[in-house]
């Protein structure tokens, strides 16, 4: 059962004569110590005429806390002091943490150096829920800043479940967070749970910066950890919100920035059977993390050592991010209108080993765009699985480097305008740059400036292959050793080694005397300001390198002492 703080009757009238002293537009402030205090504070705030402020004395407050609209306005909840001493907010494993009951008022939330652990919900929102519904209501807006989620316990949104106008959640952590049903509820269609482990968000406009999301608990002592049991969380970590408008434009985008996603794995668990205990791994997730934001900015994250059945992105802007040690039994899929995907890192990505599931039926980093795209001065490195572009409009790929990269082509193109420029392949499979065009008929490709060889023990396959015909197909000053044929325009292209540095650790840099320095065309692709992966300008002593590295002697591999690209 449920269990609420109800307040002290003298502490309740105590804040409600305090709240009698202030005019109806003042705001109030109250200074709080004990549970009691805090939960009379709540509901006090709820319908006293102002905008309200909670200071809590550092330390523990146990119970169940929950605070009812009975009005538009603000409320700050927040610790006293500089945040060197915490506030916990303690469920005690009998109900949720915090409830915040908007009603269809609109109300403007903030929280600040509060840790909220050990709350357990039926229904949504272990550590806190905060969902404002209804077309007709006024817009909630919540804000967090270094907020604690650990060791909370629900059916969906353990740590955080909120649906609001806006969210903007601030160097927080996410820890611990599990599954929890009611012992005593029907199981039937457990597996096809929709719910989250650390967070379930929704809101128009997300601002998410600088948290940290890290491993989800076992499920808590009394569910049925049958049928994948991790599956009833269906999400590690969930947020939706706004899209684009009809033209396609991202008016108020939203920003995901500076964030950790690290350790969300499987777990094994220990599970009773016919001939005795046997270990057992659990899949954790449909999707370890969903950004369903088409109209996002994701900036600068860490995607690290995470394990599920896939990741998906939706966004306008994924740029300079950290993928790196994923295991996924299907892919890392990213989506949306037009696409700018430039200066990430996507290394040492795998596959579970899941042979029930039908692996290999899709390649490990799908993409897929409605507008006009680029994809820029990325580096994937050591993946299980070919990265697969589907462009219906224009894309550019452009200074991008590929290493390691293990299926049948390494990176494939599917779309009706294609322009490939200055990209570095290392092929480790039968097929390096792959373009199909034989659905589009109308279909335009250029392949210009890059460089696709194989590794030393690749013998047969093609390094550049276009599948079907369309209108016009160019394949000009590139460096590869084997490519289809029937271009419409076939010139200016090497078939010599090009030199690159190491291509064991990835490395696609070339050695000094390499025939792909200065040997590139410019033909107004780059301009002055151009830089490539390493961050040197494009053109160099006149003249543009083939594939994605521009010779730099200033930026030469730090073991290369004398210059001459040897160690």
């Amino acid at each position: 059962m449920n269990r609420e703080f109800k307040p002290n009757i003298g502490v309740a009238l105590l804040f409600t004569s305090l709240t009698l002293l202030q005019t109806s537009a003042s705001a109030v402030t109250f200074n709080v110590s004990n549970a009691d205090e805090f939960q009379a504070a709540l509901t006090t705030a709820g319908s006293n005429g102002g905008d309200d402020e909670i200071v809590l004395t550092p330390g523990t407050y146990g119970g169940n806390f929950k605070y009812t609209a009975g009005e538009s306005a603000a409320l700050t909840i927040r610790a006293e002091g500089d945040g060197e001493e915490r506030v916990v907010l303690d469920g005690e494993l009998r109900a949720y943490v915090l409830k915040i009951v908007p009603n269809c008022f609109g109300l403007d939330l903030k929280i600040e150096g509060i840790s909220l652990i050990a709350g357990r919900s039926d229904e949504a929102g272990g550590g806190m829920v905060f969902e404002a519904r209804g077309f007709d209501c006024e817009a909630s807006n919540l804000s967090l800043k270094n907020v604690v989620f650990e060791g909370n316990y629900a059916k969906d949104g353990a740590g955080l479940k909120a649906s609001v106008s806006s969210a903007t959640i601030e160097s927080s952590t996410f820890m611990n967070n599990g599954f929890y049903r009611n012992p005593g509820s029907s199981t039937d269609g457990a597996a096809q749970s929709d719910g989250s482990a650390h967070l379930r968000l929704n809101a128009e406009v997300v601002n998410l910066k600088d948290s940290y999301f890290g491993q989800v608990a076992l499920p808590l002592d009394g569910t049925d950890p049958t049928n994948d049991f991790m599956s009833q969380f269906r999400y590690a970590i969930r947020v939706s919100g706004g899209g684009y408008t009809t033209e396609g434009s991202c008016p108020k985008p939203s920003l995901i920035s500076g964030n950790t996603f690290e350790g969300i794995a499987r777990q094994g668990i220990t599970v009773e059977g016919g001939l005795g205990s046997y270990q057992q791994d659990a899949l954790a997730f449909r999707d370890v993390v969903e950004l369903q934001i088409g109209c996002a900015h994701v900036e600068n994250n860490v995607f690290r050592n995470l394990e599920g059945a896939g990741i998906t992105l939706s966004f306008e802007k994924l740029v300079g991010n950290i993928f790196e040690g994923i295991s996924l039994t299907q892919n890392i899929y990213l989506s949306g209108g037009g696409l700018q995907i430039e200066q990430n890192q996507f290394r040492n990505l795998s596959r579970l080993n899941a042979p029930s599931l039908g692996i290999g039926s899709q390649s490990m980093l799908q993409i897929q765009h409605n507008f006009e795209s680029k994809i820029e001065r990325n580096r994937f490195d050591q993946i299980e699985g070919g990265l697969d572009l589907k462009s219906y409009s224009k894309v550019s790929i452009v200074g991008n480097s590929l290493s390691g990269v293990i299926d049948s082509c390494s990176l494939r193109v599917e779309g009706k305008e294609i322009l490939a420029v200055n990209n570095s392949i290392s092929r480790a499979g039968t097929g390096g740059l792959c373009l199909a065009v034989d659905s589009y008929p109308d279909a335009v490709v250029e392949v210009i400036n890059n460089v696709v060889w194989p590794l030393p023990e690749i013998s047969e396959g093609l390094d550049i292959e276009r599948i079907g015909y369309g209108t016009q197909s160019t394949l000009k000053n590139n460096i590869y050793q084997t490519a289809s044929e029937l271009w419409d325009v076939s010139e200016g292209n090497i078939q010599v080694d090009p030199g690159f540095f190491d291509t064991e650790t990835g490395d696609l840099h070339v050695v000094e005397d390499s025939i792909a320095i200065n040997a590139g065309i410019e033909d107004g692709f780059f301009g002055s300001s151009d830089l490539d992966i390493d961050g040197n300008a494009r053109v160099l002593d006149g003249a543009i390198d083939i594939g994605a590295y521009e010779r730099s002697v200033a930026a030469l591999h730090p073991a290369d002492t004398n210059g001459d690209s040897s160690i």
